[in-house]
């Protein structure tokens, strides 16, 4: 049980920071329109918009610490954000983590979608924690594909290291597995609660190597009707 605890409050402490980062972008932004009010109106609205989501965020985060005993409790909560939104979150996040990293992510949208329904929350904690996963092991670059099929939204994360070793291909979704290197706390736990997440909402998550030996993470989320 103590683990457990340990195991979950560590996994919210790394996901609460991604989210207090990009607010703390946008108010920054605020600050310099009331200086420069002739900035366009429409860049403020959906600036207040993206604030809104982010803030839904981290008050679902915190509800969550306060309610579950583990992370396979974790409710899923179902929202509607138009695409363009949902876009413009995951271009926060890639700024973000490219910028502390210093690594190249590319994304590739091949998803027809007018909007994401689904716990927009477990989405970015999952793309967040595979992303920075892809940081810490990649060379330079990291390409992400988002494509819809059969009702599920998914992800496809590429980077251009050396891939998961044979081991790691075996072991590395089960709980606590570590790799042995630098930062072994990200890679077992990391992936193991990405696993459980997407499991909570209808999805899953595979690891593979590509024909280059970079590591490939595929992983997907029901979509609600």
């Amino acid at each position: 049980m103590t683990e457990e605890r340990r195991k979950l409050n560590a996994a919210f402490a790394h996901d609460l920071r991604t989210p207090l980062t990009v607010l703390q972008g946008y108010t920054d932004f605020l600050e310099e329109y009331i200086l420069f009010p002739e900035k366009e109106d429409a860049k403020l609205l959906e600036t207040n918009r993206m604030m809104a989501y982010y803030i839904k965020r981290l008050a679902d985060y915190v509800e969550v610490m306060n309610t579950i005993p583990k992370l396979e409790d974790t409710p899923v909560k179902i929202q509607t954000v138009p695409i363009g939104s949902f876009m413009n979150m995951l271009d926060d996040n890639i700024k973000l983590i490219a910028k502390e990293y210093g690594k190249d992510i590319s994304v590739t949208n091949e998803a027809d979608l007018q909007e994401v329904r689904g716990d927009i929350s477990l989405i970015f904690r999952v793309l967040e924690n595979v992303m920075r996963n892809a940081c810490r092991y990649s060379e330079n670059k990291i390409f992400v594909r988002l494509y819809e099929q059969n009702h599920l939204l998914s992800f496809e994360m590429i980077d251009d290291g050396a891939g998961f070793s044979p081991e790691a291909l075996e072991k590395a979704l089960n709980p606590f597995y570590t790799s042995g290197q630098s930062e072994p706390s990200h890679l077992g736990i990391g992936l193991n609660i990405c696993k459980i997440l997407c499991e909570k909402h209808g999805g899953g998550i595979a690891i593979s190597n590509t024909p280059d030996s970079g590591a490939r993470v595929q992983f997907s989320f029901l979509l609600e009707k």
